[in-house]
């Protein structure tokens, strides 16, 4: 196998943490912490978040 030089170094960083990102909002989501829209896959708090009205 042949190794290329990576046209942009910096890049392989933010993948590696989306990827990261995405796997912990999918284990939240597994363990009941964090639920996901089904209909747009967006990610809905946990209830933790302040809200406008107080």
């Amino acid at each position: 196998m042949r190794v290329q030089k990576l046209d942009n170094p910096l890049r392989l960083r933010v993948l590696r943490r989306d990827i990261a990102r995405l796997k912990t909002v999918l284990h939240e989501h597994e363990k009941g912490i964090r639920a996901l829209s089904a209909t747009t896959g967006k990610i809905l708090g946990s209830g933790k978040e302040k809200s406008s009205e107080e």
